[in-house]
């Protein structure tokens, strides 16, 4: 695929949804949080590379390969209680690539309208808050909504990467998400997975790659990759904790792109799916079952010391280990995002040493 040959948009900050304008401008309608970008059309017709949609530029000429919406709450646990986030994730993407995302942290409704302004969304905690416990907290979608969403994927192109854990011990957190995700024949189950005990050298087993926790009372790795998954191209370990595993229908077109044995409590001695890759029609759907790989902690270690290379409090949860030598979270969404956007016609380019591109 051709690169997308022009500026990567100026906005490093990382806007909520609901209806307002993000820093860009744009083609947003203030009532359904609209577009950021338009197709630049100077008086002829728009010129398609490779046969794919082109990047959407604003009016001053920047253009941006892949749009991204997030819905939900981002997480808020982490290996700082409290003090983690996903800023690191979001400006990522926003100031050192050709994407651009924008966060709908409150519900909004989904329509094609709003749908069409996006290559890719991001389904996080889809409630009022990470910390709700009971079923009302959680965000409920309409039939109209599941149509679209639907639709968009199947018939438009559009790509959903869903994430899911967010609330350990909270089952209601899946059912908004598997609403929007069942038509692709994957849907997350309600157990957690991924404890504590499953952390080596309590757990030696090869699936968890024979190596020592990353962070004590933090991440475990999930280290069973399928390597013939472009997904999973040049992945070893992510960071995970108490998570879900998927469910794959019989008649999905999916891949399994990462599995976990669970080495205790009352489901040990399963290997679980934790992440799927699923083509439906046209579309694509990813499910992840973990949203810690959205964490400053687990991304660049922001949110731990000033100084990854010199940890020396005891009580920092990644004492004397730098995650960016530890996981390949950055090549993970790398990857995911790549694969979850064919129809553009740019290729994605992120700024990070970390990132093998070939």
């Amino acid at each position: 695929m051709a690169a997308c040959g022009s500026a990567a948009p100026t906005s490093t900050g990382v806007t909520s949804g609901g209806g307002n304008h993000s820093t860009n401008g744009g083609a947003g309608n203030g009532t359904t949080g609209g577009s950021d970008f338009v197709i630049q059309n100077t008086g002829g017709a728009v010129a398609v590379v490779d046969g794919g949609r082109p990047p959407r530029c604003d009016d001053s000429g920047n253009c941006t390969c892949i749009n991204i919406a997030e819905f939900g709450m981002t997480g808020s646990f982490g290996a700082v209680q409290g003090q983690d986030s996903s800023t690191a994730f979001q400006q990522w993407l926003n100031s050192k690539s050709n994407a651009h995302v924008d966060v709908y942290s409150t519900r909004t409704t989904i329509t094609a309208d709003l749908l069409s302004n996006y290559d890719v969304i991001i389904l996080q905690s889809l409630s009022n808050s990470t910390s709700y416990t009971q079923q009302s907290d959680y965000w409920t979608y309409g039939d109209d909504e599941i149509a679209a969403v639907k639709d968009w994927v199947q018939n438009k192109g559009g790509a959903i990467i869903a994430l899911t854990g967010y609330f350990s011990g909270n089952s209601y957190e899946i059912g908004p998400t598997n609403q929007l995700i069942s038509f692709s024949g994957l849907t997350f189950e309600p157990t957690d997975i991924i404890w504590d005990n499953d952390c080596p050298p309590n757990n030696s087993t090869a699936a968890h790659g024979g190596q020592t926790c990353y962070c004590d009372g933090g991440s475990i790795p999930i280290s069973d990759w399928n390597t013939a998954s472009p997904i999973a191209k040049n992945v070893t370990s992510v960071g995970a904790y108490r998570g879900r595993s998927i469910n794959v229908a019989a008649d999905a077109n999916a891949t399994v792109v990462a599995t976990f044995y669970e080495s205790t409590g009352d489901y040990a001695g399963k290997t679980y799916d934790v992440a799927v890759a699923a083509q439906s029609g046209s579309g694509r759907v990813f499910a992840f079952g973990d949203e810690w790989i959205t964490y400053n902690s687990q991304w660049d270690g922001s949110t731990l010391t000033q100084s990854p290379a010199s940890y020396t409090n005891s009580y920092d949860p990644c004492y004397e280990q730098q995650p960016q030598n530890v996981y390949q979270i950055p090549q993970l969404w790398y990857n995911s995002l790549s694969w979850c956007a064919p129809m553009v016609a740019c290729a994605l380019k992120i700024d990070n040493p970390y990132i093998i591109v070939n």
